[in-house]
């Protein structure tokens, strides 16, 4: 692959110093996990190139497999549906390399890639397991920082968007409700202090954008397209659907801290395509 994608990329982006095109597989072993597949074995290409002699810089990609296919169980697959990436945001050359690195997916692997925007309800998910996840495996229970979106009647009137901030404490007292043998999740406990602070409960709203124990979820939501995305356990992220998992607009954004944290939202996100597809 690295091969003919360095050939592929010295056709199309002449005015390009390639300096060198790195495709290997990457293998995530959930240790905290038994029940989870052994491996996800990601493929991760990282491209150093540079334009108009400028430095070199590194634009990285790397290919999501299912964890419930072949791909998930320490073998590799030909199914990837999630595509992330992080490319440098200078003088147009990550957004070259981008959509370049697309266009030869396309013409060479049967793949329609297209901007991936994270549904309301799955950022719900991913909130609760990254709680719950927090609650169990960090030394102290994290703040979260929670953006919601307003329904378009707000939004028009100039409301768009609330920022609430939940200390350490507030996380722990409604992770202490649900777990005290009390019906509902997190989720639902939350939905209940949101109602009596704002007036607002989840039905009302949707939530945008996440932080909660080293990890940084953006929906995509009232982003605009462009490059940049997340290649490897660090990194800002946007996130691809392959193939086309609708939605228009900019990709959903992602950042890690740990591992642990790296794998769920992976697997919640690869879900989250697949069901798109099987619409």
């Amino acid at each position: 692959m690295a091969a003919s994608l360095r050939s592929f990329l010295s056709r199309q982006l002449p005015s390009l110093e390639i300096a060198s095109v790195q495709a290997t597989f990457v293998p995530l072993e959930d240790k905290f996990d038994s029940a989870a597949p052994n491996l996800l074995n990601l493929i991760s290409v990282e491209i150093q190139a540079a334009q108009y002699g400028d430095a070199l810089s590194t634009s990285s990609f790397v290919l999501i497999p299912s964890p419930s296919g072949p791909g998930g169980r320490k073998s590799h697959s030909s199914s990837y549906p999630l595509l992330l990436t992080k490319t440098p945001a200078f003088a147009g050359l990550g957004t070259s390399l981008l959509s370049k690195f697309i266009d030869y997916l396309a013409s060479r692997h049967d793949a329609r890639p297209s901007p991936f925007r994270i549904p309301p309800v799955r950022m719900l998910a991913l909130l609760e397991a990254l709680a719950a996840t927090a609650a169990v495996t960090a030394t102290a229970t994290p703040d979260a920082r929670l953006t919601w979106a307003f329904p378009p009647a707000l939004a028009h009137a100039g409301l768009a968007s609330m920022t609430v901030t939940l200390p350490s404490q507030l996380v722990g007292v409604l992770l202490a409700t649900v777990g005290g043998g009390a019906d509902g999740t997190f989720c639902d406990a939350l939905s209940g202090y949101l109602e009596q602070t704002t007036g607002l409960g989840l039905d009302k709203v949707q939530l945008a954008k996440l932080a909660i124990g080293g990890v940084l979820v953006h929906s995509g939501a009232g982003m605009s397209s462009g490059s940049g995305g997340v290649g490897g356990a660090k990194g800002d992220g946007g996130a691809s659907g392959l193939p086309g998992s609708g939605g228009g607009g900019g990709a959903g954004k992602v950042k890690f801290v740990g591992v642990r944290e790296l794998r769920q939202v992976l697997v919640q996100l690869v879900e989250e395509v697949e069901a798109g597809r099987q619409m």
